[in-house]
């Protein structure tokens, strides 16, 4: 198939002799959300950190996005329309959720200028609502609740991704680890609602997530 956002074709990955992963082939159509399901220790992590370009496969890799083959390791994979919310969801406690999902694209400022916090908080808020879901964007994150900050960790990597009509893939590391008994289910129909919400400019989501 060569219409996928994304395209692994045997992958593999070795550590100090120990191999992880092992010709993993893998293929996301635009609209489709997957899950990865498996044991810890069982490389889901490992070809999360490969596609967002932090470890390099081992020699016969191959991963294409939106059909274009690209070197490994991959390059400032934001370019080619993915973005990634780690286990580690990388938020500033004394910092605003508007900041939060801010300072990460300096802001969208082509220039150097002063933070607006009124426009800050409509693009969060535009955002939110686009994909339907609900945050203050002036709230500090510290005040949040785990699945509150794994909401504003996702809304950071959906304002990474930007405008546009090229397909986008959202790349979620056990996103409902932190969260209580009945918030994942919540949290999985959001995700199912982006790619209804939004085609144009997100067509795939990927849920990564363990026993």
């Amino acid at each position: 198939m060569n219409n996928g956002a994304v395209q692994m074709t045997n992958v593999s990955m070795t550590f100090d002799g120990v191999q992880v992963l092992h010709g993993v082939d893998l293929n996301i159509a635009p609209g489709e959300i997957h899950g990865l399901v498996g044991e810890n220790g069982s490389g889901k992590s490992t070809l999360v950190k490969i596609l967002g370009g932090l470890y390099t496969p081992d020699k016969g890799s191959q991963i294409r996005f939106h059909g274009r083959t690209v070197a490994l390791p991959v390059r400032d994979p934001q370019r080619v329309g993915l973005s990634i919310v780690h286990q580690d969801l990388a938020l500033v406690e004394t910092m605003s959720v508007a900041d939060n999902t801010g300072v990460s694209t300096n802001y969208e400022r082509r220039l150097v200028a002063p933070v607006s916090a009124r426009r800050e908080a409509r693009v969060v808020r535009r955002l939110a609502d686009h994909f339907g879901i609900k945050m203050d964007p002036n709230r500090l994150v510290g005040d949040l609740s785990p699945a509150e900050r794994s909401v504003v960790a996702i809304l950071r990597a959906l304002r990474q991704l930007g405008d546009g009509s090229q397909g986008k893939l959202v790349i979620l590391d056990e996103p409902t680890a932190s969260l209580s008994r009945g918030s994942p289910f919540a949290f999985s129909s959001c995700c199912e609602s982006w790619p209804v919400m939004a085609p144009q400019c997100f067509t795939s989501a990927t849920i990564w997530t363990k026993f």
